[in-house]
C-alpha cells in the first residue's frame, strides 16, 4: 500500500516540470480515522468526499493549481506562481475550513496537518519538492492537532535522511555548534517587550542554518533530544547578555523523562544564580497532559533556582486547561492554530476567552502565538489579549 501510494504521488509530480515557482501543499487528515472507529466508515467516506470537494473548489479558486487524493488520509495541493506568503494564507484557510466541516451525523475532524514545499533553485526535481513537503509534514504534526509547516528561508529547504541527521545531530554535539536566535513576546497596547523566547539552530555541511522546529523532532526520532537540550541550555545561559531581561527557553518531553536531567539543570542553574533568575523553561501542553507526575517533579526540584516556568502550544487537548491550572504557570501561550480563521469561529474565541480567563485567575501572563496579519492582530486586541508573539510583530532574529 505504501509503495502504491509513493506511485500515486511520483505520478502526481511528473506534471510539475512548469512548476518552476510556486509551493506544493500535502494535506493529511490525521483524526480520519477516529471518525471512522466513532460515526463508522460511512460517515468517514462522507467526510473524505466533502473535503475532496472542498480541496478541489479552493484549488478552482487559485489556478493554475492541481488537487489530489494521494491515498489514504492524504491530499494534495500543488499551485503555481504563488509567493511563500500567499501560500502561507493559503494552508491557514485549508486549516480552517477543514475544521468547520461536518458531516450530518455531526462528525467533525480534531486533527489535521499540511506540509508545505516550496519550489527554488534547491528543487530543481519533483523528487525534491516531495522529500520537502513530506519532512514539513512530519514536523507540522509534531506542533499541535492543528498545524502547517513550511521550512524557513534560512534552512534553504534542509532535506536529510536519517542517517545524515543522525550524524549532523552528533557533529554538532560533538562541537558544541549552535546559533541562537531570539523572537519577543510583546505587551499589546505599547508594544513593549515583556520577555524573549530563544530558538536554537545548527549548520549543516553546507552552512545552512536548521530551525529546532526541523531538527528537534528527528533529534526525538534518534534518541539525541536530551543531549540537544542540554547543549541549548548551557549555552543559553552563557549567552545572555547584560540586564534583567528574561529569556524563555522549551524543554523537550525527553528532557521531563529523564530522571537524571532535573539534577543536571539544578547543577548548572546553581553556578549562575542570577542567570537562574532570568530563565523561563516552557513545555507543550502535551507533557502537562501525558506526564504531569514527572512534570510536577521537575518543577519542584528546580523551582528553588530562581527559575520560572509556563506552557506553550496550549488549547489543543481537551483537559489542558484543567491540568495546567494544577501547575500554576508563570506563562500560558496558546497554539498558532487557534488564531487561524478566528474571525469565523465563534469556537475559537471563546477558547481564548477560556485560556485568559483561566491565566487572569491564575494571575499569570496570557500569549497569544502565531500572529502573522494585520487582520489577526487586530481580531486579538478585540478581545483584550494581553501579550502576542508572531512574525508580524517580530521575525527571529540572531541574539
Amino acid at each position: 500500500l505504501r509503495a502504491r501510494r509513493r506511485q500515486q504521488r511520483r505520478h502526481l509530480m511528473q506534471g510539475a516540470e512548469e512548476f518552476s515557482s510556486g509551493s506544493l501543499l500535502l494535506i493529511r487528515l490525521s483524526g480520519l480515522p477516529e471518525i471512522n472507529d466513532r460515526w463508522g466508515f460511512r460517515a468517514g467516506d462522507v467526510f473524505l468526499r466533502e473535503l475532496a470537494r472542498l480541496l478541489g473548489a479552493i484549488a478552482a479558486q487559485a489556478p493554475p493549481a492541481m488537487a489530489a487524493r494521494l491515498g489514504g488520509v492524504e491530499l494534495a495541493l500543488l499551485v503555481q506562481g504563488q509567493s511563500l506568503d500567499e501560500t502561507l494564507a493559503l494552508a491557514d484557510r485549508l486549516l480552517a475550513a477543514i475544521s468547520g466541516v461536518t458531516t450530518e451525523s455531526g462528525a467533525t475532524l480534531d486533527t489535521a496537518h499540511i506540509g508545505i514545499g516550496v519550489c527554488g533553485q534547491e528543487t530543481e526535481t519533483p523528487a525534491q519538492l516531495l522529500a520537502q513537503a513530506d519532512m514539513a509534514l512530519r514536523t507540522a504534526q509534531s506542533l499541535g492537532r492543528y498545524a502547517r509547516f513550511v521550512f524557513p528561508e534560512a534552512s534553504a529547504q534542509v532535506v536529510h535522511g536519517a542517517g545524515e541527521w543522525s550524524r549532523l545531530l552528533e557533529q554538532a554535539l560533538h562541537a558544541r555548534s549552535l546559533v541562537l536566535y531570539q523572537q519577543p513576546v510583546y505587551e499589546t497596547d505599547a508594544m513593549a517587550p515583556i520577555y524573549r523566547e530563544l530558538l536554537a539552530r545548527i549548520g549543516d555541511n553546507d552552512g545552512r542554518l536548521i530551525a529546532a522546529g526541523v531538527f528537534m523532532p528527528m533529534a526525538r526520532r534518534v534518541g539525541l533530544a536530551r543531549d540537544l537540550d542540554r547543549l541549548i541550555v548551557r549555552e543559553a545561559i552563557n549567552s545572555l547578555p547584560p540586564g534583567d531581561a528574561l529569556y524563555a527557553l522549551n524543554l523537550s518531553r525527553d528532557t521531563v523523562l529523564d530522571a537524571s536531567s532535573a539534577s543536571w539543570l539544578l547543577q548548572l542553574l546553581a553556578k549562575q544564580p542570577a542567570q537562574a533568575s532570568r530563565i523561563l523553561f516552557e513545555f507543550s501542553e502535551q507533557i502537562a497532559v501525558e506526564h504531569p507526575a514527572q512534570l510536577a517533579d521537575l518543577i519542584e526540584r528546580l523551582a528553588p533556582s530562581g527559575c520560572r516556568f509556563g506552557f506553550d502550544h496550549v488549547g489543543l487537548a481537551p483537559d489542558a486547561l484543567v491540568r495546567i491550572r494544577h501547575f500554576r504557570p508563570w506563562v500560558i501561550k496558546s497554539d498558532g492554530s487557534l488564531i487561524q480563521g478566528l474571525g469565523a469561529s465563534p469556537a475559537k474565541r471563546a477558547l481564548l476567552q477560556m485560556m485568559q480567563a483561566l491565566a487572569q485567575d491564575l494571575d499569570c501572563l496570557f500569549v497569544a502565538a502565531g500572529v502573522e496579519t494585520r487582520e489577526q492582530l487586530e481580531q486579538l486586541r478585540e478581545l483584550r489579549v494581553r501579550a502576542l508573539q508572531g512574525r508580524m510583530l517580530a521575525a527571529p532574529g540572531p541574539m
